[in-house]
C-alpha cells in the first residue's frame, strides 16, 4: 500500500471508532446507569474540546516538523493511548461506573483530538507527486464510505456487544497507526521553515468550514433522511441513505480531480 494508501487508511479507521461510538453510547450510558440526556452533552462537550484542541495540535505539529521523533511521538502516542482507551470504554460501563465512564469517554475525545491533525498535516508530505486536491479526495472517500456504511451496519454492530464492536475499533485504528508509521519511514519532511500564521486565511477557512458543515449536517442528516423515509418503503431506506451517502462520497474524487485541473 502507498504512504498515501496508508493515510487514508487511518482516516477510515477513525471514521469507523466514532460511527461504534455514536450507535453503542446510548445502550451504554444505559448499562452505566446513566440518562439519556447524557449524551447531548457529552456531545457538547467532544465538541467544544474538539474546537480548541485540534487548531492548537495542527499548530505545534508545524512546530515540530523539523523533529520527526517528537512529531511522531505525538502522532503514535495519543494515537495508542486513543485506542486503548476506546478499547476500554465498554467494560467501565458494564461495570456501572457512570462518572468515570464519562470522565474515560471526555479523555478518549481529547487523545483523538491530539492526534488527528498532525496525521492530515502529513498529506502534502505522504502524497509524493499526487496533486493535493486529489490527494485529500482520497482521504474523504476512504471517511465518507466508513461514514455511508452506518445505516445499513448499524443492527450489525448492535449485535456484535460493546465489547466487541469497541474491540474491533481499538484494533483497526492502532494497527492503521502503526502501519502509517512504518510506510512514513523512508519519506523525508519537507519541513521549509517556520512562517507567521496567516490568521485572516485561516479566520476565513474556519468560517467557510462551518458554513459547508451546517450545510451537509441538515440537508444528509436531516433533509436527505425524511425525504427517503416518505418515498421509500421502510426495510429500504437505510439502503437508500446508504446509497445516497455513497453517491455523494465518491463525488469528492471528481471535485478533487477538478480542482487538480483548474
Amino acid at each position: 500500500m502507498s504512504p498515501l494508501g496508508s493515510l487514508a487508511l487511518v482516516q477510515g479507521a477513525i471514521t469507523l471508532c466514532w460511527v461504534i461510538y455514536d450507535l453503542v453510547l446510548p445502550r451504554l450510558l444505559a448499562e452505566a446507569g446513566l440518562d439519556s440526556t447524557w449524551i447531548r452533552s457529552l456531545l457538547v462537550m467532544e465538541n467544544l474540546l474538539l474546537l480548541g484542541i485540534e487548531p492548537a495540535m495542527g499548530v505545534l505539529s508545524d512546530r515540530w516538523r523539523h523533529l520527526l521523533a517528537r512529531r511522531w511521538s505525538l502522532i503514535g502516542g495519543a494515537a495508542l493511548v486513543a485506542a486503548t482507551l476506546f478499547g476500554a470504554l465498554p467494560w467501565l460501563a458494564i461495570a456501572g461506573m457512570g462518572g468515570p465512564f464519562v470522565g474515560l469517554v471526555l479523555v478518549w475525545s481529547v487523545a483523538m483530538a491530539v492526534f488527528r491533525s498532525p496525521v492530515l498535516s502529513l498529506l502534502a508530505q505522504m502524497g509524493g507527486q499526487i496533486p493535493l486536491p486529489i490527494a485529500a479526495s482520497l482521504l474523504t472517500l476512504s471517511s465518507g464510505v466508513w461514514g455511508a456504511l452506518r445505516p445499513i451496519a448499524q443492527d450489525f454492530l448492535l449485535s456484535l456487544g460493546a465489547v466487541p464492536a469497541f474491540a474491533a475499533g481499538a484494533l483497526a485504528l492502532g494497527g492503521a497507526v502503526l502501519y502509517l508509521r512504518s510506510a512514513a519511514g523512508s519519506i523525508p519532511d519537507a519541513y521549509q521553515g517556520r512562517s507567521p500564521i496567516p490568521w485572516k486565511r485561516v479566520c476565513g477557512l474556519a468560517g467557510a468550514g462551518a458554513a459547508m458543515g451546517t450545510a451537509i449536517r441538515l440537508l444528509l442528516g436531516i433533509a436527505v433522511p425524511e425525504a427517503i423515509a416518505r418515498v421509500v418503503p421502510p426495510p429500504w431506506v437505510s439502503w437508500s441513505l446508504t446509497g445516497v451517502l455513497l453517491w455523494q462520497t465518491a463525488w469528492a474524487i471528481l471535485g478533487g480531480w477538478g480542482m487538480a485541473r483548474w
